[in-house]
């Protein structure tokens, strides 16, 4: 089974991510944790040369090339992702969980705010079976330890990040009227409490995904 943790910054993502390998694996279960981006993957370096590049002047062209460093930097985002989808696949072939930390909705979310649509490109993904959604308003988030300190993470793109996610997931929520094939469960978890509280929230939502078979 492929869950998908997403969130903004300081959300708590990658806490959820832990607490339900471990939780599983408690429980007897097999699983693989992953991150997006994924490091050591063949285009990681790119990924980190584009990043220095866009923190140190953003929408300016890579030099003598013309290609949009934002443009640049989205498409090998996606690329990573399509990188380990052979070691997703193996996993969900071997019946075990697969947690990811930011995926699909994640892709979506900032390539959108960003005005680049590639919603198609992400289409050859393999889709979660759920995506758990941790709600918690930017003013919120960035009152935690460490904000600041990630990419991107500055007030104002916390700001569209947040209104970005809620329009993904009124797009691509099984929920939702339209009929893109992107569509998938995706469940919101109120992320302001402690994470006990919302790994609980997290591992019940499983159980009804899962059912008799999950214990």
């Amino acid at each position: 089974m492929l869950v998908a943790i997403e969130g903004v910054d300081r959300s708590g993502k990658s806490t959820l991510t832990e607490g339900l390998v471990a939780a599983l694996e408690k429980k007897g279960r097999m699983c693989v944790s992953l991150h997006s981006p994924m490091r050591g993957t063949g285009n990681w370096g790119a990924i980190v040369a584009l990043r220095t590049k866009f923190e140190a002047g953003g929408s300016a062209d890579l030099e003598d090339e013309g290609v949009d460093v934002k443009w640049a930097l989205h498409l090998q985002f996606l690329a990573n992702k399509y990188e380990v989808q052979s070691t997703v696949r193996k996993a969900l072939e071997e019946h075990k969980f697969v947690i990811i930390d930011r995926y699909v909705v994640s892709g979506l979310d900032y390539s959108l705010m960003d005005g680049i649509d590639l919603v198609h490109a992400h289409k050859g993904l393999i889709l979660p079976a759920c995506t758990l959604y941790l709600a918690l308003p930017p003013e919120v988030a960035r009152e935690r330890d460490g904000f600041g300190e990630g990419f991107r993470e500055t007030p104002g793109d916390h700001n569209k990040a947040s209104r970005s996610f809620g329009e993904c997931i009124r797009r691509f929520s099984s929920d939702s009227a339209t009929k893109d094939p992107l569509k998938h469960p995706i469940v919101s978890i109120d992320a302001t409490r402690g994470s006990d509280s919302v790994l609980a929230d997290a591992m019940g939502i499983l159980e009804d995904f899962v059912g008799s078979a999950f214990c």
